[in-house]
């Protein structure tokens, strides 16, 4: 029913000209809100799937709030799977970003729920496999945010996809391969490599993912670095190779398979 004709009904009923003035400006309030995506980003946050479904046909979807997130910025953060196939499927961009330049894949990362099914509905979103990675307004990656947290199945979903595999952490430098040798992730530093990720990368002190490994004792990443052809005579600011952190840190494993790295590379050239 219009809104003029509700007010023509009301009129015929004798109601006040005030109690009329009232429920017009609410229902073009209503409206507004509607318009604006409010009652949408409302129900995606809350997971309110029947709600966001009569919404999603009203308004627009990628519709902003005044933090710049959208409705699929909101159903990420919090979980709500159903309602990011419904926006995705009625068109919504994952590749919009609200003012602190993130987008919907961030917020999963961040604060969000069942990642194990959000984050690739989200890599493969038609409007998002294309578009270039996103990093926020510090700089960072989605996949720098999630090594940093130790979030692993995370970080090996956004690696699997191949996304940001080669940004750095504008802090200390420090590449996806750095973070995944400096704890240890040697199956994440087997995907980076695979997908393309330069095994000797450097951070701002010159840290490479070898070095780090090294130090910190990660015999099986030292092992798969070097059979991927890791430099082990790159040295960081202070002058010290992978090998002198690991005989420093009396590593006896590491540094017997760096020496016998040396000897097997001495005899394929002879």
């Amino acid at each position: 029913m219009k809104i003029f004709e509700l007010l023509k009904i009301l009129a015929n009923k004798r109601f006040s000209i005030i109690s009329v003035s009232v429920l017009l400006i609410s229902c073009l309030q209503i409206n507004t809100w509607i318009l604006s995506g409010a009652f949408l980003r409302n129900a995606a946050r809350h997971g309110h799937y029947v709600l966001a479904r009569v919404f999603v046909a009203l308004g627009d979807v990628d519709a902003r709030g005044r933090d710049k997130k959208t409705a699929l910025m909101e159903a990420a953060a919090n979980g709500n799977f159903d309602i990011i196939k419904l926006l995705l499927a009625h068109g919504a961009d994952a590749h919009l970003t609200d003012k602190e330049g993130r987008n919907a894949l961030f917020h999963a990362v961040r604060t969000g729920r069942r990642q194990a099914e959000i984050m690739p509905t989200l890599l493969h979103a038609e409007k998002f496999k294309a578009a270039p990675t996103i990093v926020d307004n510090t700089g960072q990656s989605a996949l720098i945010y999630a090594l940093k947290r130790r979030k692993l199945q995370l970080a090996t979903c956004l690696a699997r996809a191949g996304y940001g595999i080669d940004i750095a952490d504008t802090r200390n430098g420090w590449y996806p391969l750095i973070y995944a040798a400096e704890y240890g992730y040697n199956n994440l530093v087997k995907i980076l490599l695979e997908r393309g990720a330069d095994p000797d990368a450097t951070g701002n002190r010159g840290e490479t993912a070898l070095i780090n490994a090294a130090y910190q004792g990660h015999i099986n990443v030292v092992r798969t670095l070097l059979e991927k052809g890791a430099d082990a005579t790159r040295k960081n600011e202070k002058g010290v190779t992978a090998l002198a952190f690991a005989r420093m840190r009396r590593h006896d494993k590491i540094v017997s398979l760096f020496i016998e790295k040396v000897e097997t590379d001495k005899w394929r050239t002879e």
